[in-house]
């Protein structure tokens, strides 16, 4: 069947019954990623300065993701963080030297809530001294200015470590990257379109 979003019919707009049907197994959190990018009237907010994100898309490979104008962070949903690796505009634009600084926020909110989710405070992971931001709801990742590149440094001296969802999309997202990964890709396509 696929699983895909045609076969649910949920009320969208009701994240209490979106979270439990993602604990339920009956939607993925890449369906609600892409349905959330879809529907153009939800806003995101920058969780570490509360102001509106800007979506950014790779047109080669489709994959969008959200930044914030002001502060410089990024939004990464579910498993965008991976696919990030394999999106040359994307990649060569957010590790430009203005999304490489750390950034001092006046009137930053006490409390850093998911811009996907309604209401649900995001977790500080710390990563060999860069602490990130994840939702254990719907899996978004968001890096604060400047952590996307200090991460690609840490992972390439080789101490990325840990099982958090920003470790492993990493890790993955460098496999993806490489000969094995992209070779692995293409069979994958191959398979789908035979099947």
């Amino acid at each position: 069947m696929g699983g895909g979003l045609s076969h649910h019919r949920l009320d969208w707009a009701n994240p209490s019954l979106l979270r439990s049907s993602l604990f339920e197994g009956s939607i993925r959190p890449e369906d609600v990623a892409r349905k959330a990018a879809k529907d153009t009237r939800m806003r995101l907010n920058c969780p570490a300065c509360t102001q509106e994100l800007t979506p950014t898309r790779d047109d080669l490979t489709t994959l969008e993701i959200d930044s914030c104008f002001y502060c410089h962070g990024l939004w990464f949903d579910y498993n965008e963080l991976r696919r990030f690796f394999t999106a040359p505009k994307l990649y060569n634009k957010f590790r430009l030297p203005q999304h490489s600084f750390k950034v001092k926020i006046k009137g930053a909110p006490k409390e850093r809530l998911c811009p996907r989710c309604d209401s649900v405070a995001l977790k500080e992971v710390k990563l060999d001294g860069v602490i990130v931001d994840e939702c254990g709801d719907c899996k978004g990742i968001w890096l604060d200015s400047g952590e996307v590149t200090r991460l690609i440094e840490i992972y390439n001296k080789g101490k990325l470590k840990g099982k958090s969802e920003t470790a492993r999309q990493i890790r993955k997202g460098h496999f993806d990257q490489g000969p094995i990964g992209q070779v692995s890709k293409t069979v994958a396509l191959a398979f789908k379109m035979l099947f």
